[in-house]
């Protein structure tokens, strides 16, 4: 980093002094993730703008150019390329009712990105929800059936992990009508130190009103379970080596905020599971709107952060000056590892992309 060039930067809030050849150096960063013993491991992303700006398209691009390095430092691996140790990132992509994972279906996947390696695609759906895929152009009042999906009906969170297609994208629609499961009541009494004869100690019949996507939650404590297989009950389960997971509007499974006792799960998961995520080689990109709709214990975990025009960029997470995503156009971004480099760059709209995904039958 050019600090001079740095300082007139946020001084200025020109976006000349910000070097691309530095942006696209941490961009491939976060494409590729190595062990977190032996290497960095998982990353946390987040994508930064408002409606418009760009972030889905910057993540559906970016998705299928991950990949895990297996037994070496990326940086060592990016010296000297083997691709015996490269491996495509398994993906899992949260499902929503108006969506573009289309773009992975086998139909239009080449001709959307003709320069990336094919991935398998899989969608999964909870076992007692009915939920059918279109293709929708508003405009043009379209709408035809999306056939010869590979869909897997889940009964549980360990069901949905042990069936993840290994370096495929899976998109997961959580449940409709989810009802907190018995392990995380469990962990909310934990969390809460309530005894049984307490007034708000949750049973097995406890009724709890909470968003569905906590279903969220099941699964990521069911992966860090995982880490424990050698001396208990999940003793022989599939473990994956690598995982991302991809949240468009993640303020909805980390809102700034929320009642109790969705609250304690959210503060829980900031200190205590994002902390290991990196070195159990777990990933988060998450898009975001602005950074006051997100938790901000979450966000202090984040360790890259990519600006799009109309971005405000806060002094808590980031060197970069909050006038300088304001000259910022479409197809244009500024990423940044957090209190070391930032740089810019650009990307494209994706060509041939296919109409939008409607799920009929998601709430």
């Amino acid at each position: 980093m050019d600090w001079n060039q740095y300082h007139r930067g946020k001084k200025s809030g020109g976006l000349k002094a910000i070097k691309p050849h530095i942006g696209m150096e941490i961009y491939r960063k976060t494409c590729f993730h190595d062990d977190g013993v032996k290497g960095y491991g998982g990353m946390r992303i987040a994508c930064i703008g408002p409606m418009r700006a760009g972030k889905t398209t910057l993540a559906i691009e970016t998705l299928p150019k991950m990949y895990h390095i297996e037994g070496i430092k990326k940086e060592e691996w990016f010296k000297n390329p083997d691709p015996e140790k490269a491996r495509q990132e398994t993906i899992v992509y949260r499902g929503r009712k108006l969506d573009y994972w289309n773009a992975y279906d086998h139909h239009h996947f080449s001709k959307c990105f003709p320069d990336v390696e094919p991935r398998k695609l899989r969608i999964f759906i909870w076992h007692l929800d009915e939920i059918v895929f279109f293709e929708e152009d508003e405009h043009e009042a379209v709408m035809r059936p999306i056939d010869g999906l590979d869909v897997y009906r889940y009964k549980s969170q360990e069901d949905l992990y042990q069936n993840l297609i290994e370096g495929g994208i899976n998109v997961v629609y959580v449940p409709n009508d989810y009802k907190l499961s018995s392990f995380l009541k469990t962990a909310l009494n934990e969390m809460r130190m309530l005894q049984p004869d307490s007034s708000e100690y949750l049973t097995e019949s406890s009724v709890v009103s909470v968003i569905n996507e906590t279903f969220w939650y099941d699964l990521f404590y069911y992966m860090l379970g995982l880490e424990n297989s050698d001396n208990g009950e999940l003793r022989g389960r599939r473990k994956l080596k690598s995982i991302t997971f991809f949240f468009d509007e993640a303020h909805q499974i980390f809102p700034a905020n929320q009642p109790k006792p969705f609250w304690y799960l959210i503060e829980n998961f900031a200190e205590n599971a994002l902390i290991d995520s990196g070195r159990l080689n777990l990933t988060i990109y998450a898009n975001i709107h602005a950074l006051n709709l997100v938790h901000w214990k979450v966000l202090q975990r984040f360790d890259t952060f990519i600006w799009l025009f109309g971005s405000k960029p806060d002094t808590a997470y980031s060197m970069v000056n909050d006038k300088v995503p304001r000259n910022l156009k479409q197809g244009e971004f500024i990423i940044e590892e957090k209190q070391k480099q930032f740089g810019s760059g650009t990307f494209k709209s994706i060509p041939k992309q296919p109409f939008t995904v409607l799920a009929k039958g998601v709430v």
